[in-house]
């Protein structure tokens, strides 16, 4: 992995070498081996570079053609350079790096912007065309690379991270005040917006191109479901195992050591058994333990690790971890995303980092495979819709609200009210309110009454229900897994692990994220990937037989952490400390009173805020360090 910066001046002004030097210097946790710049009158590139293939300085960045009228920074890995390069050849390219940021250049070269649809991978890149005055911004299929970017009248502002945008003198950062209500409902901001209302995300499969004095942004790929194939459960297991088997191959490719994240789940499980297919000889493995009996889930890692014969290391996570990281989160966060499990990530991948430079990971496999409770949730909702209003209505809520508030991971209490919750809404909208942190009345009490005229923006639930609509299915629940794609999985998941990674420098590879095999399961039958309440049904028949029945079995679980017992008693004091009246006040659009009400109620047990606690937490840190 790397960290890209650049800027293209629209105006005639010069582009000082200086500014881009200081923008890549935001990001040097994303390439500590190597760095570079290149400044022409109207452009400037910056890289910071994470080895991996050709550890040599022949893999320099920025990187230009034989000529060098086309420059390219470089984010990412291109799994199948090598195919793509050996065509090159064949078409009489010459290569003097063993490199796929050079495969890129020259694929350019020989297809233009058409190129993207020749690699797969994982991708963020800018390339620069000195003789056509022309910049493309391109990232890959479902977004496991980031890219920002800033446009207004006089300059194109790009980076890895926004933290290097900002740096960028004059930049605008007027607060973006549906990105800030997006975020209060979900605990982060999905695609294209962010905090800041004139800089964007690129979206995954889109690329942008500035040209001839106009920028536009063209999608290049998206995933289609109407076309599902008329086979046997059995040639779809043997379908997907072939499938599974070329994703991880493909991911093992690297000049440096590489191990796994080994929580013990179904999806961490199952690409370390299929990278011993591969690698028969010393393997290492990570993973997170927690001392919150509900929480911990190493044994199961340790099992797994056991039976493959891995080297496996563990560092636990406890409250004293997050008063030490905190700042530190927030620092890598700067898109503000408060996802639950950031710590968690964190610490595995600075735990990796001393072992190996690169992990490979189960991220996507429940997208992918259909493996989310709130698809359970999806489908149970479908029947309890058919209850007479009378006994569903007044009955189940009085029934569910007598139950007591807990601590415990994903608990019963916790399932219930928010399922009942939901049920009452459109299936769009009851999927996103299974994830919802404040609703809309919460979200008027949470925001000060002076910009509660700033708020009366759309309905945040409106960005899950628009790719709910244009999904090409004739079932709610597919539509539900293609706005997860599209939503949930770039907007929490795919940021907060690069985001945790990439601080520690550390490069993760997801073989459940090939867009061949998303593309693949998206011609899967519903039935095959949740049967009766059976999640990633297929997943499980595809492994059965070689992953232990405790690993088969085991529900969805994670690498959440215990907020509502830490934030009630070891961080309280962070809490009152983080939201204090006077910070609160800063702020500006926060209603100190409400929250204060929240962290009350949540001190005393009555009611479990840590999700709104730990949302607010970082908006307030983020709005300190970022805002101004």
């Amino acid at each position: 992995m790397c960290g890209i910066v650049g800027v293209l001046s629209l105006d005639g002004g010069h582009v000082n070498e200086k500014v881009i030097v200081a923008m890549r210097d935001q990001v040097p946790h994303r390439g500590p081996d190597d760095n570079g710049v290149y400044a022409n009158s109207c452009v400037g590139l910056g890289h910071s570079r994470l080895s991996i293939i050709d550890l040599s300085p022949l893999g320099h960045q920025p990187m230009s053609n034989k000529s060098g009228d086309v420059w390219i920074v470089y984010n990412g890995e291109i799994y199948n350079f090598q195919e793509v390069r050996k065509e090159l050849e064949q078409l009489g390219h010459r290569f003097r790096s063993r490199t796929d940021t050079e495969v890129i250049l020259h694929s350019y070269q020989q297809w233009g912007v058409n190129c993207v649809n020749r690699f797969n991978g994982m991708f963020a890149f800018a390339l620069w065309d000195d003789c056509e005055k022309k910049l493309l911004l391109v990232r890959d299929r479902l977004g496991v690379k980031p890219l920002f970017y800033y446009l207004d009248s006089s300059r194109l502002v790009f980076a890895s991270e926004i933290k290097a945008i900002l740096k960028f003198p004059g930049i605008d950062r007027q607060l973006d005040w549906q990105g800030i209500s997006d975020f209060l409902s979900m605990n982060y901001i999905p695609p294209p917006l962010t905090p800041f209302h004139k800089i964007k995300a690129l979206l995954p499969g889109h690329y942008l191109v500035h040209h001839d004095e106009h920028s536009s942004v063209t999608c290049y790929w998206d995933v289609q479901f109407e076309d599902q194939e008329d086979r046997s459960q059995g040639e779809y297991v043997e379908m997907i195992q072939s499938k599974l088997k070329d994703c991880v191959k493909k991911r093992l490719i690297a000049d440096v050591p590489l191990g796994a994240f080994l929580s013990g789940g179904l999806d961490s499980s199952s690409v370390v058994y299929l990278m011993r297919e591969f690698l028969p000889g010393p393997l290492k493995t990570f993973n997170v333990s927690f001392s919150e009996a509900s929480y911990d889930e190493s044994e199961f890692a340790k099992l797994m690790a056991k039976k493959l014969g891995t080297t496996h290391f563990e560092v636990n996570c406890n409250s004293a971890d997050l008063r030490h990281h905190f700042d530190n989160l927030i620092k890598h966060s700067d898109n503000l995303s408060a996802d639950n499990s950031n710590l968690a990530v964190y610490l595995v991948s600075k735990l990796a980092r001393q072992h190996v430079k690169v992990v490979l990971t189960g991220d996507g496999g429940d997208e992918t495979f259909g493996g989310y409770p709130t698809y359970q949730a999806d489908l149970l909702a479908h029947y309890y819709r058919k209850l007479p209003s009378l006994i569903r209505t007044p009955l189940v809520n009085k029934l569910v609200g007598l139950l007591p508030s807990s601590n415990k991971k994903l608990s019963l209490e916790f399932r219930l009210k928010r399922f009942v919750e939901g049920a009452e809404y459109s299936p769009a909208k009851a999927h996103y309110w299974w994830r919802i942190i404040f609703d809309d009345d919460q979200k008027q009490q949470v925001i000060s009454q002076d910009y509660r005229p700033f708020f009366e923006l759309k309905d945040s639930s409106e960005t899950y229900s628009s790719y709910h609509k244009v999904a090409k299915v004739t079932n709610d629940l597919e539509r539900c897994f293609y706005a997860d794609i599209k939503v949930f999985l770039v907007g929490s998941i795919l940021s907060k692990v690069d985001n945790m990674t990439m601080a520690n420098s550390l490069e993760s590879r997801s073989p459940f994220l090939d867009y061949e095999l998303v593309e693949t399961m998206a011609k899967v039958p519903v039935s095959l990937k949740i049967k009766g309440l059976d999640t990633k049904y297929l997943l499980r028949k595809t492994m059965a037989g070689k992953l232990p029945a405790e690993i088969l079995k085991r529900k969805k679980s994670g690498f959440n952490l215990p907020l509502g017992e830490w934030f009630r008693e070891d961080l309280k004091d962070l809490v009152n400390e983080v939201l204090n009246q006077e910070s609160i006040k800063t702020v500006g659009f926060l209603n100190w009173h409400f929250i204060d009400k929240l962290k009350q109620e949540h001190f005393s047990g009555r009611r479990n805020h840590d999700y709104k606690l730990w949302g607010l937490m970082n908006l307030v840190r983020w709005h300190e360090k970022y805002s101004s």
